[in-house]
């Protein structure tokens, strides 16, 4: 495992460096990990998708809020409803 003493800077906090493995760690602790990663893989494939596109020009913000308002208006809210869609390898 990495020493996250040495490991280069993700992020920082109050002059504390935090390693990418360190940032990990916290989300999995949290069990936040799984969202954390389904929310990266959600954008990845929107914006691939998108992009192999030419008929349509639409702002990822429009998409984003489109499905946001979907969610709401289908009271599919529940974070709990949606875990196991995406599962980190």
């Amino acid at each position: 495992m990495t020493d996250p003493t040495t490991a280069a800077s993700f992020l920082t906090i109050d002059n504390q460096p935090i390693s990418i493995a360190q940032a990990v760690r916290y989300l999995q602790m949290g069990r936040k990990f799984d969202g954390f990663i389904g929310e990266i893989l959600r954008q990845f494939v929107l914006e691939r998708e998108i992009g192999k596109r030419d008929d349509i020009q639409v702002s990822p913000a429009v998409i984003e809020q489109a499905m946001v308002d979907f969610r709401l208006q289908n009271k599919l809210t529940d974070p709990q409803k949606f875990q196991g869609i995406c599962t980190p390898v």
